[in-house]
């Protein structure tokens, strides 16, 4: 009987030491040894919104690899930009796979003068700099 609670022990333990961390960073998330700024490295208190270029140039800046969202416009452009609605991220509400890209660029993120970029900037941007 003291193996079976034996071996449920070692069943248990090898499942907490595989398993996900429970502390989680909005920022920025570890995978393996490897920092990724989660949306760019974003602070939206410093005028740094998230999936924004100064956000990816950040996260550049040091070192970070990325993570981000791409969504296609009524026109059939990528752009970079999370939800599904513009409001939250412009205050203009809008759907971004019903706009154009011509109707995207002319929003701003969180009142600054950052816009919502297209997949095509971020790769610029990135030029193979980070993981």
């Amino acid at each position: 009987m003291w193996i079976l609670y034996v071996v449920l022990a070692l069943i248990a333990l090898y499942f907490y030491l595989i398993s996900p961390s429970w502390k989680h960073n909005e920022t920025i998330t570890a995978i393996g040894r490897q920092d990724l700024a989660h949306r760019g490295l974003h602070d939206n208190a410093a005028g740094i919104p998230e999936n924004s270029l100064a956000a990816f140039q950040r996260a550049i800046d040091h070192g970070f690899g990325m993570e981000m969202d791409v969504q296609l416009t009524a026109d059939g452009q990528l752009v970079v930009f999370h939800d599904a609605e513009t409001l939250r991220m412009t205050g203009v509400s809008g759907r971004v796979s019903k706009m154009t890209l011509a109707e995207l660029r002319e929003l701003r993120l969180l009142g600054t003068d950052e816009r919502i970029p297209t997949f095509g900037e971020f790769l610029s941007l990135i030029r193979g700099q980070v993981p």
